[in-house]
């Protein structure tokens, strides 16, 4: 239940300089907590792949078009797996597109 969580309402008080490394690539609250920061007039720096196919960044990056602030992406390796680097470009690159 939200408020119960001991982190809750942390992020309310970050200075706007603060950029945010946005891991959050779950669906159910993805877009959320990017609209969370957006509003808080914070840049971002979307943060995903995680090993998995570069597919998954397709959803967040049409959920991120038109919030201000959405600086960049990272592709995030845990297991030193580079194998998806030329696909994951090709999804943002595509992204960009009007």
């Amino acid at each position: 239940m939200k408020g119960i969580d001991p982190w809750f309402g942390a992020g309310d008080g970050l200075d706007r300089e603060i950029v945010i490394l946005n891991w959050h690539g779950h669906a159910e609250q993805r877009a959320e907590a990017m609209k969370f920061f957006a509003d808080g007039g914070h840049r971002q720096i979307l943060c995903g792949f995680y090993d998995a196919s570069s597919d998954n960044m397709i959803p967040w990056l049409k959920e991120a078009k038109g919030l201000r602030g959405i600086d960049g992406v990272m592709y995030t390796t845990w297991g030193n797996n580079f194998s998806e680097l030329a696909k994951f470009l090709e999804v943002v690159a595509a992204a960009r597109k009007p």
